[in-house]
This record gives C-alpha cells, structure tokens and sequence, in this order.
C-alpha cells in the first residue's frame, strides 16, 4: 500500500506566530465592501420569472394540442382512401390519385395553420416581454441588468425561417451548425457559400468572417480535388449519406422479380408504334426499345439517362402503357414543380414534387404503396 506522507497543522498553514486571531479575521470580514441589493432588480426578477413560466406552458400546450390534432386529422384521412374493390375501381378511374393530391394539399393547409398559430402566440409573448423590459427601464434599472434578464434560452422569441434552421445566436456559438444547411443545398460547395449563408443571419462583418473561419475549421469539413483555384468542401454526413445511397441502389439494382411480362411490353409497344406513325410517319428506335426493356425488367431499381429531345418521355409514356397492363399504379416525382408538370403531360404519369411526397412521409401518409412503380425525372 502506498504510505502517504503527513503534514502538520503546522506545514500546512504555516509557522502558528504568523497566523491571524480570530478577532482579526471577524474585523477584515466586516471591512469588506458590501454588494447593495437593490430590491427593484429582485422583484423585476420574480415577476419575468413569473411571465416566462407562463409563456412556456402556453407554448406547451399550443404543440400538444396540435399535436392531437395532426393525429386526429391523420386519421381522418386514412379514413377516407378506399379499399378492395372500391379501392382498385378507384385507381383505374383516377379517383384515388386525385384524393392523393387532395390529401397532400390538406397536409400543406394545415402545416400552414399550425405554424401561423405558434407565430401568432410568439408574437404576442414577444410584446409582454418589451412591456416587461419597458416597465423595467421606466423604474431606472440598469441596461446591463436587463440585457441579462431578458434572455430565454428555452424559449425562442421568433420562429426560425423555414430556410435559416438555425438562429442568430447558435451560429455565433457554433458556426459549424451553417455546413449541414449549405450540404442540403450544394453536393460540394466553397467557402463563398459558407459566407453567403451565414450571412443570412449575421449582419456585423467582423463576426461574419469569425464565424466562416471557425466553421471552415470544423472537423466535419471535407476537403474535394480543387476546382481551378478555389478549393471544394463537403461534410462527412453528405459523403456518408452518398455511400449508403450507393450501397441501397446497388441492393435495389440486385433484387429482382418486378418484371412486366413480355406481352404487355410488346403490346405496349405496338400501341405507340401505331400512335407515332400515325402522328409522325415514325416508331420507336432500336435504342428505345432496348430502355423500354431495361426499365421494364426484372430489377427493382433502374435508370435512363438521355440528352433532351432524345426520346425520353416517349419511351415513359410506352413504360406507363407497359405497367398499367401489369396492373402497377405509376407515380411520377421531379424536384421542381414546373418538371413534375412536363413529366405528367408528355408520359401521362401522376406526378408530383420530392417535396410534397417527403411532407407526406412526415406526417404520416405513405402516398405510394407496396409493388407501385415510382417515376422520378432528373434524378441527378
């Protein structure tokens, strides 16, 4: 066992002569200069304790009974999506798509409506707290008294911008927080675009590039090959998120059993034929015929790339033709509304935005249901 050495009262506190008595130390103790407590600072703390109590359980529950009422609603409307046979009439009629998008509409309505309420209550607690600090500077407290009292670091006083999921205050505190935002928008990006997003936020230039600086040095950032003169960055959640997306298309690429049989492309095939030579004195070409029985086969995932005006939506029309022979319901998606539009004129596929089925997920409808065919343009 290890000996420990003992130190004396003595070695410890110093030879006993040089101590003081303790009449000594009660007069230093009643010396020392006394912190005033002024009672106007104690009672404007308890009445701000007071009102942030209160706006938080009314925030709290506004979110929970909204909550409930996403969950009632979400209910209702799996409610009202036919099954069976009423189901599959709907289906071929167009009715059940035509529902989906009334559904997905309802959804958007309703996030609208939720946030326009929490706005609503945080402007409301937003005018108490400036009568409350008014209040305060009327009675003569301090500025800097204030300025640390009227901080909620629980409870935000503005609703973050859809756009901006940060605020002012967590991107001085940790600029890094900017490089999931910037890797959402950009598959690789520079420090400009850093700057310019940060800046969305932060208006003193000084800070600005403090914070860009601290943000390009974070641990996350990944530096790419150089583009001319100006390095590329990436984050290692983006690069991870690309390895698992390659890792699922190759297990899609690999599972089969989701052919259309040969009939109905033959016969879907014929049907254009006739429609395009009647239209243009033409026919499907060799090259999309052989997509036509690539993005028919067997494979649970497959892709087609093709300049514009290459055929494209000829050849999705004549798949769409393809599957609804199988009995497969197509859905079609593009990012951009204006792209959704042109793939569900040229092909004849309902289609919608990534955006609008994503807002779907997340409320808890599935727009598209198990061995459905789903249709994206541009997926790049």
């Amino acid at each position: 066992m290890r000996q420990i050495p003992y130190l004396s009262p003595i070695t410890r506190l110093g030879p006993e002569i040089d101590l003081p008595s303790a009449k000594d130390v009660a007069q230093q103790a009643q010396e020392l200069p006394k912190q005033p407590i002024d009672p106007r600072n104690t009672a404007f703390e308890r009445r701000l304790a007071k009102l942030v109590a209160a706006q938080r359980a009314e925030r709290e529950a506004l979110l929970n009974r909204q909550v409930r009422q996403r969950i009632n609603e979400i209910k209702a409307r799996q409610a009202r999506l036919p099954t069976g046979r009423r189901g599959m009439l709907a289906r071929a009629t167009g009715q059940f798509q035509k529902l989906v998008d009334q559904m997905a509409a309802d959804v958007m309505a309703s996030e609208t409506r939720d946030r326009i309420a929490q706005q609503a209550l945080v402007t409301k607690h937003l005018t108490e707290r400036r009568a409350l600090t008014r209040e305060g500077q009327s009675q003569g407290l301090s500025s800097a008294f204030l300025a640390q009292t009227k901080a909620d670091p629980k409870q935000a006083l503005l609703l973050k911008d859809d756009g901006l999921p940060h605020s002012q205050a967590q991107l001085i505190a940790r600029p890094e927080l900017v490089l999931d935002h910037v890797s959402q928008t950009k598959a690789s990006f520079k420090r400009v675009d850093v700057l310019r997003a940060l800046a969305k936020h932060i208006d003193d230039p000084l800070a600005l590039q403090t914070a860009a600086g601290q943000a390009m040095q974070s641990s996350e950032l990944v530096r790419l090959a150089r583009d001319g003169t100006t390095p590329a960055f990436t984050t290692r959640d983006y690069q991870k998120a690309e390895r698992d997306l390659d890792q699922a298309t190759s297990a899609m690429s690999a599972r089969h059993g989701f052919g259309v049989s040969a009939v109905h492309i033959a016969s879907a095939t014929l049907a254009k034929n006739r429609e395009t030579k009647k239209a243009f004195g033409g026919k499907l070409s060799l090259e999309q015929q052989t997509a036509l029985h690539h993005v028919l086969g067997k494979k649970q995932l497959s892709s087609v790339v093709g300049l514009a005006g290459a055929g494209k939506s000829t050849l999705l029309a004549t798949a769409h033709n393809a599957w609804a022979k199988q009995g497969m319901t197509v859905h079609g998606a593009a990012l951009a509304g204006k792209a959704a539009e042109e793939l569900q004129t040229a092909s004849s596929i309902q289609s919608r935005t990534i955006a609008s089925l994503e807002l779907s997920w997340k409320n808890g409808y599935e727009p598209i249901a198990k061995g459905d065919v789903l249709v994206i343009d541009d997926a790049r």
